[in-house]
């Protein structure tokens, strides 16, 4: 593909995974030679951005009279620059660029990251464009059947993973820049605390705690924000583990090698298993447990979350759970051993890039 000038669009560069993957896509295709823009309302991860350009646009509401504002902001911005092609990672971003690129004429690629609430008003805004990407099987099959969206213009990328920045380090390093002891056994968890999210970081804490008589050298770290953070602080003060509440991280390596287990789903579980990491299955959709050769297929199809295998979050079977991984030295070799391998393979950013810049010349070319 021929250097293409593309503006990428997502609701805001706060934490998360789907804005880490556009950090990471953006730098990316920069570096195969793309004049990128990224649009959003703006967050932590802007600076990562560097030297690419970011402008501010209220992408992050559905209110109708901010939808109409980053509607014009952003038809502004594409008049006064020359594009390719947009690529809006979200709903809300899809409306705006849809509106804006029928409009233009420039054809109009969008990633759907996870499952969505349907029915009024989120069909009006859940909006294919001229190609779709899902970034699992799963989230492909809810877009057919609840947004009616064609499947002949879906095509299944799964986000990709820096590995320059996702690797192992030794445990007593990263426990250093954290200032965690490194004798202790460490769990992680690492989520929006936003909202449901926020349930697996309170079962942690419980769960930790029924912990201690067996492991009393036991220690939680939680990385994350959201509108729950206040709620697990307080959580945190009672128990009886030490817990650790960082908050927002933009650099989540150390908390990662300096884990005996990370509790995580979808890209953090990714960015865990490139780490060389054990992991548990436990956020979004509920509790599945240790990721293994086992459950990878069925993982890989939900994007590594507990949507298809998922139990309801208990905090019994949470203890049970951690207490045989952290029992088992060989289980947990077996699981880090499979990570990094898995992601070279499959999930690197690299491989994410090149399956994504075909979709825009594909596009380019039949629109």
């Amino acid at each position: 593909m021929s250097a293409r000038s593309v503006i990428i669009t997502t609701m805001s560069l706060n934490l998360g995974g789907a804005e880490t993957h556009v950090v990471s896509l953006a730098k990316q295709l920069h570096e195969e030679g793309c004049q990128v823009t990224v649009a959003s309302s703006g967050g932590q991860y802007v600076p990562l951005l560097h030297p690419i350009p970011h402008v501010s646009i209220p992408l992050h509401s559905r209110m109708p009279h901010k939808l109409m504002a980053g509607r014009r902001r952003f038809e502004k911005l594409v008049n006064n620059e020359a594009c390719d092609i947009l690529h809006a990672h979200g709903r809300i971003p899809a409306w705006v660029c849809r509106n804006a690129g029928a409009k233009m004429n420039i054809p109009l690629v969008t990633t759907y990251h996870g499952v969505y609430a349907s029915g009024f008003p989120w069909k009006w805004v859940t909006v294919p464009g001229d190609h779709t990407i899902a970034v699992s099987q799963d989230v492909s099959e809810h877009l057919q059947r609840a947004f009616d969206f064609s499947p002949q213009k879906i095509s299944i990328i799964p986000n990709g993973i820096d590995l320059s920045l996702y690797k192992p380090q030794a445990k007593q390093e990263a426990a250093a820049q954290l200032q965690l002891n490194p004798d202790a056994t460490v769990i992680s968890h690492l989520s929006r605390l936003d909202g449901a999210f926020a349930d697996t970081a309170l079962c942690l804490i419980q769960a930790c705690d029924q912990l201690l008589s067996r492991w009393p050298d036991l220690q939680l770290v939680i990385a994350g924000d959201g509108n729950r953070m206040a709620e697990v602080r307080r959580e945190a003060q009672r128990a009886r583990t030490r817990v650790h509440v960082l908050g927002a991280l933009v650099d989540t390596v150390p908390v990662y090698n300096s884990s005996d287990v990370v509790v995580a789903v979808a890209r953090t579980a990714m960015e865990a298993l490139a780490c060389q990491r054990p992991v548990i299955i436990a956020g979004e959709g509920g509790l599945v447990g240790p990721l293994t050769h086992a459950n990878q297929a069925a993982l890989e199809e939900a994007n590594f979350t507990a949507r298809t295998l998922g139990q309801a979050l208990n905090t019994e079977h949470m203890a049970r759970l951690l207490d045989f991984v952290l029992g088992h030295s060989t289980l947990r070799e077996e699981m880090a051993e499979l990570g990094r391998p898995l992601i070279e393979k499959k999930y690197s950013i690299g491989a994410a890039t090149a399956a994504i810049m075909e979709v825009y010349e594909h596009v380019i070319r039949t629109h």
